[in-house]
């Protein structure tokens, strides 16, 4: 990242300014993995529905994270000069990470004997977490395309200075959906509560595209957002439920890259539906690819019960 800032500062071609992003990128440590690797430990001996609590609570951080993170880059950027928001992730990522290396879970972290013991697959053995990247990835996209239609309806509307208030709102509308999951008490098969959350998410999005003004995109927004932290941490639970053994932190690292290729791929997608047709289209590619993973997490929820779980009727 300081590498970045330099070449970027002193006119460095674009191509190797791209190369030191990839690789900035490529070598952020897996922390969102590992930290959920750790709670079915430090909550072992605790109620079993604090783990949901718990990864619901992580969530709606996360979510937050997105709401602060781009506030106060736009804010360094305006004040400051972009150059000093890049150089402060880096001295972010390494405060962060010292204090999570100090605590204690992580300081007596003690590698399974099962650790390698699951072949050049390792967790893709386990046909949930190959169901978790299947449902997952036209998620990501889903939500990466998101991130460029909510601006581009903003610009459209003649008011581009409000589209990171509009995405911040989406995203709190997320948080707060967060904090209703970890709240309540959840019984009966994961899989099929993930399948339905997954099946709420593109009835959420579809109505966005009919937005008259930013007054309804915000209300909208908000209550697009609500499904998206409950099925991301009923996936994380499930992720930890079907990893084989030995294989838990990687089984946890799967999810989370398939989300990152479907916002990557979303992004640049709908960059060039914005630029083809409209914004409305590419709301539309937003609810179609939600649609997708809830056609894929209904037929294939079954795979995402744990090895000897007792077995249900297939209707959800």
């Amino acid at each position: 990242m300081l590498a970045l800032v330099v070449c970027g500062l002193s006119g460095a071609p674009v191509w190797l300014m791209a190369v030191l992003a990839a690789a900035a990128g490529a070598f952020l440590p897996p922390l969102g993995s590992v930290s959920r690797a750790l709670w079915p430990r430090i909550l072992r001996d605790e109620e079993p529905g604090l783990l949901a609590t718990a990864l619901a609570l992580e969530g709606v951080l996360i979510e937050l994270v997105f709401v602060a993170g781009p506030l106060l880059t736009a804010l360094l950027s305006a004040v400051v000069d972009p150059a000093a928001a890049l150089v402060l992730s880096p001295v972010l990522l390494l405060g962060g990470l010292g204090g999570f290396l100090a605590q204690p879970p992580v300081r007596t972290w003690v590698i399974s004997e099962d650790a390698g013991s699951n072949g050049p697959l390792g967790a893709l053995r386990s046909k949930g977490i190959q169901t978790l990247i299947l449902v997952t990835l036209p998620m990501g996209f889903c939500f990466g395309a998101m991130e460029v239609a909510l601006p581009a309806f903003t610009e459209a509307h003649g008011d581009r200075a409000l589209a990171g208030v509009l995405v911040a709102v989406w995203s709190l509308g997320s948080a707060a959906g967060g904090v209703l999951y970890g709240a309540r008490h959840w019984s009966g098969p994961a899989g099929r509560r993930y399948a339905r959350l997954a099946a709420l998410l593109p009835i959420g999005y579809l109505p966005l595209a009919l937005a008259p003004s930013l007054g309804v995109m915000f209300a909208l927004a908000l209550l697009a957002g609500l499904c998206i932290a409950p099925t991301l941490t009923a996936g994380n639970q499930i992720a930890g439920d079907v990893a084989p053994s030995g294989a838990e932190t990687e089984a946890y690292t799967w999810p989370i890259t398939s989300l990152l290729v479907g916002l990557a791929i979303g992004n640049s997608s709908a960059g060039a539906i914005v630029e083809a047709v409209d914004w409305q289209a590419a709301v539309l590619a937003c609810a179609a690819s939600a649609a997708l993973s809830a056609l894929l997490a209904t037929l294939r929820w079954r795979t995402l019960q744990p090895a000897g779980a007792p077995a249900y009727d297939a209707a959800l």
